[in-house]
């Protein structure tokens, strides 16, 4: 798997150097967690975090285009339940493609995209009572799967180089592994983003 993930982001980072349009975004993460324990659904409160990343877009058709990008994301979650509070922060590399439709108006583009996303876990802790601990990524109960998969829907404003970016990120994977809990990811990501236009076809 993890040759498969060093692959895309080789193929991303070779398609956007052949790409239309190249992006530079940063931005805000609010992350969750869609949280069960057996049957029983836990509460969790959204943790804030940063995006980066480096976009490339593709036209396919008239106002359509592909957009694949490379990025680093925190994702998490924390719970403030009966005295108890506990905050995990997980580190990720995004691998998203996405279909873009775009429609101008008045030398605006507002566009809509969607598409899956792949995801590898760098690093993690976890913080209760004021002691950080790490998390580890692997297959044993007391681990959490390194990779998630799932869903990517956005909306974007383009003003001339300058873009404004909200997703919503869908994971489909339950990345917990003591066959009790289920924890899938759920999460807003705000960026504002430079794009260094190539070619002027667009």
């Amino acid at each position: 798997m993890k040759k498969i993930v060093l692959s895309l982001i080789l193929v991303n980072l070779l398609l956007g150097v052949y790409s239309q349009n190249i992006e530079f975004k940063s931005g805000l993460n609010l992350s969750k967690a869609l949280y069960f324990v057996g049957d029983t659904s836990v509460f969790t409160n959204r943790l804030p975090g940063i995006n980066a990343g480096v976009v490339g877009e593709f036209k396919l058709a008239n106002n359509l285009y592909l957009s694949t990008s490379v990025g680093f994301s925190q994702r998490g979650y924390k719970i403030n339940d009966s005295g108890v509070h506990l905050k995990y922060r997980y580190n990720y590399i995004d691998i998203p493609a996405s279909i873009v439709y775009k429609f101008e108006l008045d030398n605006i583009n507002f566009n809509f995209e969607f598409g899956p996303y792949l995801s590898t876990g760098i690093n993690g802790k976890y913080i209760q009572g004021g002691k950080t601990s790490k998390i580890h990524f692997g297959s044993a109960a007391n681990q959490v799967k390194r990779f998630d998969f799932g869903l990517n829907l956005g909306y974007c404003l383009e003003f001339e180089k300058i873009t404004l970016r909200l997703n919503y990120m869908v994971g489909f994977i339950n990345f917990a592994n003591n066959g009790v809990e289920s924890l899938k990811n759920r999460a807003f990501t705000f960026s504002v983003g430079y794009k260094i236009k190539q070619y002027s076809n667009q």
